[in-house]
C-alpha cells in the first residue's frame, strides 16, 4: 500500500502482550502506531492523534471496547474512522452489538497475521478513498463558491446599468418593456445566486442568526413593495394586523427578508397575468406569527408538498406540472426558517378554490439563542 501518506493506527488492549503481537504483525505496513491500554486512555488519546484506523479489544475493565466505539462514533470526526475489533469473543450476539456500535469488522484471537493484514489494508484503503473523495468535494465546492461570488458581482453590475437605462427617460415604450424584463431576470438570478451561497454556507459552517426585535408588518410591507417593482401586471395586496397590534417578533430581519423575497418572486413568476398576489400577516395558534403568500397559479400536486423544499426537485416537478425554477430557492427557505426556529409549509389548492398556491411561514415570537 503505497500512497505517500503514513497512516496512523491506534491499538487498544488491556493486555500488553496482545499489543506487542499485533504491532509486530503490522510492522511491514509502515504505519505510525499509538497504543492505549484501557478504554479511558483510548478515549483521551484518539482525539489527539486522529487515527486512520482503530484496532480495539472488546473485553476490557471499566469501559469495554463496544462502549469505547459507541462513544467515539458520537463525534462527527470519528464517524468515518474504521474500527476493527480484535477479540476472543466469538458469539453472534457480541458481534451484532459491536457492528451496531459502529464497528467495521472482526479479527478473532489468537490473531492470524495474514487475516489481520488483509483486514487492516482493506480498511485503510477504504478510509483513504473516502478522504480523497471528501477533499475533492471540498475543492469543488470551494471553486464553485468562488465562481458564484463572481457571478453575483456581474449580476449586480448588470442590474445597476439596467436601472440607469430605465431612469434615463430616453427609451421607447418597446425598449422600456425589454429592459424591464431583463431587469426582472437579473433580480431573479440574484435571488438564486444568494440561495446557492446561503445553502453552501449552511452546509459547511452553519447559517448564523442575529436576532433583534422588529416590526413584522413593516418588514412584510417593505419586501412586498420591493417585489411589486417586478410584478409586470400582477397586483399585490398586503393584509396586516390592525394598528393596535404591533406584530413584533425577535428574529433575524435579514434572513427573514431573504425568505420573503424568494417566496414573493416565486408567486409573481407563477401567478397568471393581471392576477392578485395576497400577502397576509396574522397571529398563529403557536403564539407567533403566520405570514402567507398566496397566488392563483397552477396547483402543486399533494405528493410534492414535502419534496418541493428539497434541493434540485425542479426537474421532476417540471415534468409533472410544467413549473420551472422552484428548486434551490425553496430549499433555502426551508433551511432559513429552520435557522429562525420556525417553519414553512405549502397549501395547494388554496382553501375554497380549485387552484392556487399558498406558502405559509411560521415565525416564532422570540428566537431563542444559546447565549
Amino acid at each position: 500500500m503505497s500512497t505517500g501518506i503514513t497512516p496512523t493506527l491506534l491499538l487498544v488492549d488491556d493486555e500488553e502482550e496482545n499489543i506487542w503481537v499485533i504491532e509486530d504483525f503490522l510492522k511491514d505496513l509502515h504505519c505510525k502506531i499509538y497504543k492505549a491500554y484501557d478504554g479511558q486512555q483510548a478515549l483521551k488519546l484518539a482525539p489527539v492523534i486522529n487515527p486512520d484506523l482503530i484496532l480495539l479489544d472488546i473485553n476490557m475493565p471499566e469501559i469495554d471496547g463496544i462502549q469505547v466505539c459507541r462513544a467515539l462514533k458520537k463525534e462527527p470526526k470519528f464517524q468515518n474512522i474504521p474500527v476493527i475489533f480484535v477479540t476472543a469473543w466469538g458469539d453472534m450476539a457480541t458481534h451484532v452489538e459491536a457492528i451496531d456500535a459502529g464497528g467495521y469488522s472482526f479479527v478473532t484471537k489468537p490473531v492470524v497475521r495474514e487475516q489481520l493484514l488483509a483486514y487492516v489494508s482493506q480498511a485503510l484503503q477504504i478510509k483513504q478513498t473516502g478522504d480523497r473523495a471528501v477533499n475533492t468535494l471540498a475543492d469543488t465546492r470551494s471553486a464553485v463558491g468562488m465562481l458564484v461570488h463572481d457571478l453575483r458581482n456581474l449580476i449586480q453590475v448588470n442590474h445597476g446599468y439596467l436601472q440607469l437605462a430605465l431612469g434615463s427617460g430616453e427609451l421607447s415604450d418597446e425598449l422600456t418593456e425589454f429592459v424591464q424584463t431583463a431587469k426582472q431576470a437579473a433580480v431573479e438570478m440574484q435571488v438564486l445566486v444568494n440561495a446557492i451561497l446561503d445553502i453552501e454556507k449552511r452546509e459547511s459552517v452553519g447559517l448564523q442568526a442575529s436576532p433583534s426585535r422588529i416590526s413584522l408588518g413593516e418588514l412584510v410591507q417593505q419586501r412586498a413593495s420591493y417585489a411589486s417593482v417586478t410584478g409586470q401586471g400582477r397586483k399585490l395586496k398586503v393584509t396586516l394586523p390592525g394598528s393596535h397590534d404591533p406584530a413584533e417578533a425577535v428574529t433575524d430581519p435579514v434572513i427573514l427578508a431573504r425568505v420573503l423575497d424568494n417566496l414573493l418572486l416565486n408567486a409573481l413568476k407563477f401567478a397568471p397575468e393581471n392576477s392578485l398576489i395576497e400577502v397576509e400577516l396574522v397571529a398563529d395558534e403557536k403564539g407567533g406569527w403566520r405570514i402567507s403568500i398566496i397566488n392563483d397559479g397552477k396547483v402543486i400536486p399533494r405528493e410534492y408538498h414535502d419534496k418541493i423544499f428539497e434541493k434540485f426537485m425542479q426537474l421532476e416537478l417540471r415534468q409533472k406540472t410544467g413549473l420551472r425554477g422552484v428548486g434551490l430557492g425553496l430549499a433555502f427557505c426551508k433551511m432559513a426558517m429552520e435557522t429562525l426556529q420556525g417553519g414553512i409549509s405549502i397549501e395547494s389548492p388554496v382553501a375554497g378554490k380549485d387552484s392556487g398556491v399558498a406558502m405559509h411561514l411560521h415565525v416564532p415570537a422570540n428566537l431563542k439563542t444559546d447565549a
